[in-house]
């Protein structure tokens, strides 16, 4: 094997070992090399301890006559081991980065350890390497979390502060990796390949209510985009009744209350998702900032923007569109600072940036056939365009088909709004293609009357 491939399997040894169900292990071993060697490895038996199939399955990957490094790397893709080959391929392209700058020799790399993975416990895995906050790390001065978490004085008035919950930083990682693949598997709309990934997700951690609780929850926003709301209902229900078993469940709770404010704001339910988002904020403080407390700020700003787009009397108020254009800074500001730990945060900055486009110019729910709103004024055009452009200089790698979608329906509206009719049409045909194509019922509908709005000024234009 190459060294730097050996290096890269060392560094992450212990987290595969851990992370690595011992009934799988066989599986892994019988994986089919490129060279056509089935590769079969024998499990160690088991009471040699816990990990030890995990152990005997990398020791031999270590010591194969050819470098199999990629071919493990895509196995673990198969199954809910996406973190680890997430893991292993950051850490290969860390250590050719530290041997290009001279920083580390190469011949020095891939030397095997002289001790193997020690642990006692034979608890839950997940627990074997759990860094917590200790008392010093706690932030208890009001003052100081109110500045971290960006609390505007709206009406989503927040309770007193207290302590940050403690955090398994390990559980944090397992569950981060699992998360950005389903985003990444639902965003682009593979839905098979999705529901094969979550099915297994839930069934591997299903002893690990800190980790399935996440998985539960995110299937929601799968289940939004398909625009099936009983799925979600379920697995609200399903998260409800995990929350209770795990170390953090008011972060949890949260996370659980945005995701029902967003299915009422599905049907059109604004007052039952504004109540959900006014108890979802009094667990802000107490929650971890980054993608979850993002995701509280994001879906206020979704709720105005609907209502606004809408002209929901019952609900609206003057205010509104500045207290939108707050939450959805708030948003940013939150996905920024969980992004060094979160990659997912870079995904839900990007949307923030296009939505608030949307949100500014109008383009949020239903096609208006006006060409232009009486209520959008030059330094919204403005603010939409810099929104936009600054996805398309720094986000735009990686964007998923639905993130790419709803960025070209924004330049639609903004080429309608400068009476550029046959640029705006061409933009929304390409989101109507990018919404069939990955299968969002609601989008195609959306895009759908916006083309057929379009072709009819198009038309018009040249009679």
């Amino acid at each position: 094997m190459d060294p730097l491939h050996r290096q890269a399997v060392q560094d992450c040894y212990d987290d595969i070992a851990r992370d690595l169900d011992p009934g799988l292990a066989l599986r892994y071993s019988t994986v089919r090399w490129r060279d056509g060697d089935p590769g079969f490895i024998r499990a160690k038996a088991r009471t040699e301890g816990p990990y030890a199939g995990a152990r005997a399955l990398l020791d031999r990957l270590l010591d194969l006559p050819w470098d199999g490094f990629d071919d493990f790397v895509q196995s673990l893709r198969e199954v809910p081991y996406d973190h680890l080959a997430q893991q292993l391929l950051k850490t290969r392209e860390r250590l050719k980065i530290a041997v290009e700058r001279g920083e580390i020799r190469r011949t020095n790399l891939g030397r095997r350890p002289q001790v193997g993975l020690q642990i006692e416990s034979q608890e839950n895995p997940m627990s074997a390497d759990c860094t917590t906050e200790g008392p010093d790390d706690k932030q208890t001065d009001s003052q100081e979390i109110g500045t971290q978490t960006g609390t505007p004085e709206t009406r989503f008035s927040l309770v007193k502060p207290v302590p940050k919950p403690t955090s398994c930083k390990r559980v944090d990682r397992v569950s981060q990796g699992i998360i950005a693949r389903m985003e990444e598997l639902h965003e682009e709309g593979k839905w098979h390949n999705y529901d094969r990934f979550y099915r297994k997700a839930c069934s591997h951690f299903a002893k690990h209510p800190d980790i399935l609780v996440r998985i539960v929850f995110e299937n929601v926003v799968a289940a939004y985009y398909r625009n099936d709301l009983k799925d979600g209902q379920q697995s609200i229900l399903r998260g409800q009744e995990l929350i209770f078993r795990t170390q953090n469940p008011l972060h949890h709770q949260g996370h659980m209350l945005y995701l029902k404010a967003a299915l009422f704001r599905k049907e059109k339910k604004f007052r039952e998702a504004e109540n959900a988002l006014v108890l979802a904020g009094q667990a802000l403080e107490r929650m971890q900032v980054g993608r979850d407390t993002g995701e509280i700020w994001y879906n206020v700003a979704a709720l105005f923007a609907q209502v606004l787009n809408d002209g929901c009397t019952a609900v609206l108020t003057s205010d509104f569109k500045a207290q939108a254009t707050e939450a959805i800074q708030h948003a940013k500001d939150h996905y920024k600072q969980g992004g060094d730990e979160d990659e997912s945060c870079r995904n839900k900055l990007r949307r923030a940036h296009i939505r608030h486009a949307m949100s500014l110019i109008g383009c949020w729910s239903e096609v208006r056939p006006t060409n232009r709103s009486d209520d959008v004024t030059e330094d919204d055009l403005r603010q939409a365009v810099d929104s936009l452009d600054e996805v398309e200089r720094n986000l735009w790698d990686g964007i998923p088909n639905r993130m790419r979608y709803y960025w070209y329906l924004a330049r639609s509206d903004l080429f309608r709004y400068k009476n550029s009719i046959q640029r705006a049409l061409e933009m929304a045909e390409e989101a109507l293609r990018i919404a069939k194509e990955s299968q969002f019922p609601s989008e195609v509908h959306f895009a759908a009357d916006r083309v057929k709005l379009l072709s009819k000024l198009v038309s018009g234009k040249h009679h």
